[in-house]
């Protein structure tokens, strides 16, 4: 996943899987210099997308739902 420059108001921005399936917190990528993201959905049933950012004062989350997403069969090895 790749995303673009936060409004320069943004001083934090978290992303991630919520449930992950490592028990990982979301992560801050307000100081990523290449705006890449890897993430493992294990079940597009239960996992969403979350962003979270603030400006310091306002905070603002959003889910996205995997539940349209086809996942590839899991090779064994």
């Amino acid at each position: 996943m790749h995303w673009s420059d936060p409004d320069s108001k943004i001083t934090s921005l978290k992303v991630g899987l919520v449930p992950s399936s490592i028990g990982m917190d979301l992560v801050e990528v307000i100081d990523d210099p290449d705006r890449n993201g890897v993430f493992r959905v294990t079940n597009k049933n239960t996992q969403v997308f979350k962003i979270v950012q603030s400006d310091g004062v306002n905070t603002h989350e959003q889910s996205i739902s995997l539940r349209g997403l086809t996942l590839a069969p899991e090779v064994e090895g």
